[in-house]
């Protein structure tokens, strides 16, 4: 059970694909499951495009990507073993580690994505 920051999700997959005998040489394809922090949004981008441009199936993986409801809700999904992998903000995230023994295995940083919607 992993929880990771979008920077580092595709060197991951790629780590899964390596170990899993799919992708290039094998025949067989592995599946998983990850959950995204919140809606679909830009920030998301990037996991879609790689699954329409089958960036996960030529690593020989079959991505299922769930819409979130707060990073709260993915890092419950992970640590309940619900999906193996899931995407949480850092300060949602710390305040669980303090708390939990989860395996984190990458960390991103990305900023300016959200904006909240000012009256005018």
């Amino acid at each position: 059970m992993f929880l990771i920051a979008p920077l580092a999700f595709c060197m991951l997959i790629a780590g899964c694909a390596s170990s899993g005998g799919g992708g290039k040489g094998g025949n067989s394809s592995r599946s998983v499951s990850f959950t995204l922090d919140y809606l679909y949004d830009g920030l998301h981008a990037p996991f879609f495009a790689a699954l329409k441009r089958g960036y996960y199936s030529k690593a020989g993986l079959n991505v299922n990507i769930i819409q979130g409801s707060g990073s709260s809700t993915a890092i419950q999904r992970v640590a309940s073993g619900q999906v193996p992998l899931g995407l949480a903000d850092s300060s949602t995230l710390l305040q669980v580690l303090a708390k939990s023994k989860l395996n984190v295995v990458a960390v991103g940083f990305c900023c300016g994505t959200r904006r909240k919607a000012s009256a005018s």
